[in-house]
Formats: structure tokens, C-alpha cells, sequence
């Protein structure tokens, strides 16, 4: 019996490895044919190992705090040294690609470990709550936050016959951003209706401090129920922060049969 109970063990163990293999081998997690080397460098200078991926460095500054779930795998972007299995992945709640994540797919209950890119040192950056800093002296001054910042506005739509508003972000000359509302349903939004906009930091990110007030110009465009384009005359200028609020502007029909921003700013 003893010998029976030690084969059926065994066999336990190699459906859980042959499943593991299998899961790392499909969707995301899988190494995309032709993925690239990636070597790993000892950077003497800072006393710390790094990779560099899509030209910036990285080096080691975190582990889970919680399970990081299938859902959270963008996409796998090669491989460390000449290991196959020791992968490095994208992450979807990391757009900007401040982290890489590095996981052993041919171990069992590997704990992953997380790269941090060098040239977020000293900055305050969005980090997906499941990344826990293991507390490198080297990142000692540089932050993270788990909760998106944004700044919003509360935009009053008081024309008739409008569907969508688009809005384009600009930051010292150059076009950062879009974005745009409109209701689900397909129907017009109403007049004097209050719809709001949420602009995330993400496109703000390599352009300003993010942790101190900045000026920004936004553009507003109105899509009518047929299909048709108006730029809204007039702008908004000023200087915004994160986590901040506007809800003095409104769009409304001018003298022209056209459209005005209107701000009490």
C-alpha cells in the first residue's frame, strides 16, 4: 500500500507540471516565436543588476503582493539569459511600461519578481496595486501610487443636436491626448445636460511632473446625430493638477449658428 500511495503521488505531480506547462505555453504567457534573448548586466555603478527592454534599463525593485492573475499579462517580450522559461512579461495595468515582470514558468509557485525602469527614479508613478516594493535602497526616493489620478471636468452641453464631444489635450505645443463621450444607448445627449471627463495621467506622464501644477490647453469638438464635425470655438487655458476638479464650462450655441466654449475660470 505504501508503494501504491508513493506512485500516485508521483503521478500528481506530473499532471500539475504537465497542466502548469500548458498554461504557459497558450495566450499570453506563452513565448512568442522568435522572442529575443534578453541579458541580464551587472551595473556596477548603482551595485545592482539590469535589463534593458525597448531601450530603457531596468533594475530589480519589487515582488506580489497578491496573485497576479491571467488578466494582467499583456504579453510576453522574451526571455533572460538562456533560460526559456525565465520570462519577462508587459503588463496590462502598466500602459506607460514603468515594470517588467519576470517569472519562472517551469518552477512550481514561483514567486514573480518585478523590474522597475531607472528612469522613473525620483518620480512618483501609477504602479498596479498587486506590485509591493521590496525596499531597495536604490528607489528609496521614488514613489508609486496604486489609484489612477486624473483631472476632470464637468463640461455643461447646452446645444441642441449634439452626440459625441471630443476633447484633444495639448502640453506645451504638442497634441498629448484624446479622448470623448457620448451616450451608450446611441441617443443625443441632452440640452443642459452635464456629462463629465475624466483625462488620466497616463498622457501626462512623460511631459510634465505630474506631482505639481502644469499648464494645459484643451480643444473641443461636436460630433452631430448625422455623423458631422464642429469645432467648438475657444479653448481652454490653464494651469491644472492631478487629482483636481473644473465644472464652470459649458458648450452653447453662439450668434453664428456655430459653437462656443464658455469658462468662468
Amino acid at each position: 500500500m505504501k508503494c501504491k500511495r508513493m506512485i500516485a503521488s508521483a503521478m500528481t505531480l506530473v499532471l500539475l507540471l504537465s497542466g502548469c506547462s500548458s498554461k504557459y505555453n497558450s495566450g499570453n504567457w506563452a513565448l512568442p516565436a522568435g522572442a529575443g534573448r534578453i541579458e541580464m548586466e551587472d551595473y556596477e555603478d548603482i551595485g545592482m543588476m539590469g535589463i534593458e527592454y525597448n531601450g530603457r534599463i531596468y533594475h530589480p525593485y519589487g515582488t506580489a503582493a497578491e496573485s497576479v492573475s491571467g488578466d494582467s499579462i499583456r504579453e510576453c517580450v522574451g526571455y533572460l539569459d538562456d533560460n526559456g522559461n525565465d520570462r519577462l512579461y508587459l503588463l496590462s495595468e502598466d500602459p506607460k511600461e514603468n515594470y517588467l515582470m519576470e517569472y519562472y514558468t517551469a518552477g512550481i509557485m514561483d514567486q514573480p519578481v518585478f523590474w522597475r525602469a531607472m528612469d522613473t527614479y525620483g518620480k512618483d508613478v501609477f504602479t498596479p496595486s498587486f506590485i509591493e516594493s521590496l525596499g531597495y535602497e536604490e528607489w528609496t526616493s521614488s514613489g508609486s501610487h496604486s489609484e489612477v489620478r486624473s483631472f476632470d471636468i464637468g463640461l455643461i452641453c447646452d446645444a441642441d443636436n449634439i452626440y459625441e464631444v471630443a476633447y484633444q489635450v495639448i502640453v506645451n505645443g504638442e497634441s498629448i491626448g484624446i479622448g470623448g463621450c457620448h451616450n451608450a444607448d446611441g441617443s443625443t445627449i441632452e440640452k443642459g445636460e452635464l456629462i463629465n471627463l475624466s483625462i488620466e495621467e497616463f498622457i501626462f506622464e512623460d511631459k510634465v511632473d505630474t506631482g505639481k501644477p502644469f499648464d494645459v490647453t484643451i480643444e473641443f469638438t461636436v460630433t452631430d446625430p448625422d455623423g458631422k464635425e464642429h469645432k467648438v470655438e475657444g479653448v481652454f487655458e490653464g494651469e491644472i493638477m492631478l487629482g483636481t476638479c473644473i465644472n464652470n464650462m459649458r458648450i452653447e450655441s453662439n450668434k453664428e449658428d456655430g459653437l462656443r466654449l464658455v469658462t468662468d475660470r
